[in-house]
């Protein structure tokens, strides 16, 4: 029942998607949504096809879009980790490092930073399978910084492990305790109940290597508690086979067989092989020590059996498809999509008001240009006609001056011209005295 309820909602979640793909109006969205199906489906026969359609859509944009070219690089970049992840899967581990460079040299290029930590870490664990421990170490080492830069807890949590198994590779357990237990510390920080009873059972492996059996004991317990309480079966298993292995290694087979049978029945419970395997192998080991030979072989040749079906692909899948664990994992999964179905369409309004304001600073921009280079040309016209005017005016008052000019010599002749001619009284006065002579 638990199980046909999460397929159902996956159901629902996938179709849902589907509907706002087709009604999606913005390549953005519509990349943000295809995300969002490579996520949540888990068939590695179906996603493919949706992370084409992205890439495709991606690529494209990035050729004409120059307001979001950076938002579908990084939706590139992703496409490309992708394909690389499918190759690693099937076992072409030259195609899948190229294209996990490939997509780094994207996210480098526009300062992905949260992407480029995701590479270093995809490539660093190429370089571990095929052994190039150096290499691998140089990856990890390099996304723990990137995740310490911008603060990625839960990276610097993935990266503290990864750096902690290439110490114990090594042999050099000092190191490695060191950054199991800085992962140990981050994901208590953050609640993460499931990475903290996964680094407990690797503090664990280290004590015991160490040979500090009551650490190590108390380690593998400890986890064996919090699997219990979230309801981790695999988990559970785990520490179930790692507390009766030290318990029989420690000379304490009697206690150690009920840890395993419990171990064996969980996992029978489950169907899942390698659960089968692990817990066969402990109860291998619990009879041997207590000189059960028969059952010792009996649990030796269940181990080989289930060793050899997990050798088998199509068996392996379809035993994981049957356990609860996927179940439960696959309802996380949809669980975890819907909450960034959420997110993600946020980021697509907030990229598609982006495009806008830019366009319309854009505009601002142009017109502002306009308006600065039209007061210019005014401002150069206006300053023309004003040095026209004052020319004008400075040629007026130098006609009117030689105006008054002229008129002040033509009243300065007239008044000499006055004051030569005598006049009429006096005129008249000598006619008078002329003619009184007579």
């Amino acid at each position: 029942m638990f199980g046909q309820n999460t397929s159902g909602e996956l159901s629902r979640t996938m179709d849902s998607l589907k509907i706002n793909l087709k009604n999606a109006k913005h390549d953005t969205l519509r990349c943000a949504i295809l995300t969002l199906m490579i996520e949540a489906e888990g068939d590695d026969y179906v996603w493919p096809k949706y992370n084409q359609e992205l890439e495709r859509i991606a690529k494209e944009n990035i050729a004409k879009s120059d307001v979001l070219k950076n938002v579908f690089m990084k939706h590139y970049a992703y496409a490309l980790n992708n394909i690389g992840y499918l190759a690693n899967s099937q076992g072409d581990i030259p195609k899948a490092l190229e294209y996990f460079r490939k997509s780094l040299f994207i996210q480098e290029k526009i300062n992905d930073k949260k992407g480029m930590a995701e590479s270093f870490n995809n490539i660093g664990a190429i370089y571990k399978a095929q052994g190039s421990i150096k290499k691998a170490q140089e990856h990890y080492q390099q996304c723990l910084r990137i995740n310490s830069e911008i603060g990625n807890k839960e990276g610097v949590g993935t990266a503290c492990n990864n750096i902690a198994g290439i110490y114990e590779f090594r042999g050099d357990k000092v190191k490695a305790l060191e950054y199991y237990e800085r992962a140990l510390k981050i994901t208590e920080e953050l609640g993460d109940k499931r990475g903290i009873a996964l680094s407990l059972n690797n503090i664990g492996y280290i004590y015991n290597e160490m040979g500090d059996i009551s650490k190590s004991l108390s380690h593998f317990k400890r986890s064996l508690e919090i699997s219990d309480e979230i309801g981790d079966k695999r988990g559970t298993i785990t520490s179930l086979c790692n507390v009766a292995v030290v318990l029989t290694e420690s000379g304490n087979a009697n206690q150690a067989v009920i840890y395993a049978k419990r171990a064996m029945r969980a996992s029978q419970d489950i169907g899942f092989p390698e659960s089968i395997k692990n817990s066969a192998q402990a109860l291998k080991k619990v009879f041997q020590n207590q000189n059960k030979f028969k059952e010792a072989t009996e649990m030796y040749e269940l181990e080989i059996k289930m060793r050899d079906s997990m050798d088998n692909d199509v068996t392996r899948k379809a035993a994981i498809k049957n356990q609860i664990q996927y179940t439960y994992e696959k309802k996380e999964a949809v669980e975890r999509a819907k909450h960034k179905s959420e997110l993600i369409m946020q980021q697509a309004v907030a990229d598609e008001k982006e495009r806008k304001q830019d366009i319309i600073i854009r505009s601002v921009v142009v017109g502002l240009v306009l308006l600065i280079g039209f007061a210019a040309y005014v401002f150069k016209t206006l300053s023309v006609t004003r040095k026209q005017k004052l020319l004008i005016e400075r040629k007026s008052k130098e006609v009117e001056e030689k105006q008054r000019e002229i008129l002040d010599s033509i009243h300065y002749a007239r008044r000499i011209q006055r004051a030569l001619l005598p006049n009429e009284k006096y005129i008249d006065k000598n006619i008078k005295r002329l003619v009184n002579k007579l």
